[in-house]
């Protein structure tokens, strides 16, 4: 007989752990505090429970990092930030990722609305909320444009990948 898959640690996330931040050892906690008396770093806010996270390699969950990356970037710093995350704060069972079109589609129907995912970092320690501005997805329109997402007005546009620096903010997707 083979060998048996090890379960992801996320596998038993449901809607009740909304809200919640995953630490850089992987475990979820309720708050900050919580984590930093487990000797570890909050580094996530579970902001998604389902089965639509819009990659196939992991359906479960999105969680928000708690900052932006280092200011805003063009496109493809933006990518190589998200993905690097895999490297200085590596979680077993997700995966840093450069947010898709279609997870912050489904981060801001979760939260019910722009504002309120926007400003749902208020009152944890160590985060910042989403500024108000345009933020980077992954997710291009043409070959040398890629989709932006306004957290004032709530509206998509296509941005020049090379263009103007957008701001970035990475997703956990497990």
């Amino acid at each position: 007989a083979g060998k048996k898959r090890a379960e992801s640690p996320f596998a038993h996330v449901t809607d009740s752990d909304l809200g919640k931040v995953i630490g850089a050892d992987g475990n979820i906690y309720d708050n900050v505090d919580a984590a930093t008396a487990a000797t570890t770093t909050a580094v996530a806010k579970i902001c998604y429970v389902g089965s639509e996270t819009g990659d196939p390699t992991y359906n479960h969950g999105l969680a928000l990092a708690l900052t932006d990356e280092s200011g805003p970037m063009t496109w493809n710093p933006a990518r190589i930030a998200c993905s690097d995350k895999n490297i200085s704060t590596p979680i077993t069972g997700a995966s840093w990722r450069f947010p898709s079109k279609n997870n912050w589609n489904l981060l801001m129907t979760a939260a019910g609305g722009v504002t309120a995912l926007r400003d749902s970092f208020n009152g944890i320690a160590g985060a910042s909320n989403l500024q108000s501005g345009w933020y980077w997805s992954s997710s291009t329109t043409d070959d040398g444009k890629a989709w932006n997402y306004s957290m004032t007005s709530g509206t998509w546009a296509g941005n020049s990948k090379a263009g103007d620096p957008v701001n970035v903010r990475a997703v956990l997707v497990f």
